[in-house]
Parts: C-alpha cells; structure tokens; sequence
C-alpha cells in the first residue's frame, strides 16, 4: 500500500478509511510491515476485497474532526 494511504492518529498508530458501499467512511488501524520505496507491507487489519482511500485521506481525516 503506498505511503501516503497511511495515516497517524493522535496516539502516533497507523490507519486508513475504509470506503463503504453506502458511501461512508471508517477508521481502521493497520498493522505495518516492511516498507519498499513508497509503499508498506499491511500484515494486519486489511482483508481482500475491501475499499481504501487512496487519495485525499487528509481531507477524510479533517472533516470527520469537525
């Protein structure tokens, strides 16, 4: 997964957004393996299939803050 679909919480831990197929999006914590160039091995918390944000995940991040 690239780098910068992961995000930090205020406990310092990784995580991403899910994307739900009713549009809504949850916070969930990943575990993160070994990093090649720009991308992390996810070795827990991703299961096949499932949708992530991939690209303003920031944005997510600051609206659900309001």
């Amino acid at each position: 997964m690239l780098v910068s679909v992961v995000l930090r919480d205020d406990e310092n831990l990784s995580f991403v957004y899910f994307v739900h197929l009713d549009g809504v999006f949850t916070r969930g914590h990943v575990t993160l393996g070994s990093r090649v160039a720009d991308s992390y091995e996810i070795v827990d918390g991703l299961h096949a299939g499932e949708q992530v944000v991939v690209a303003g995940g920031l944005f997510v991040q600051f609206m659900q803050s309001q």
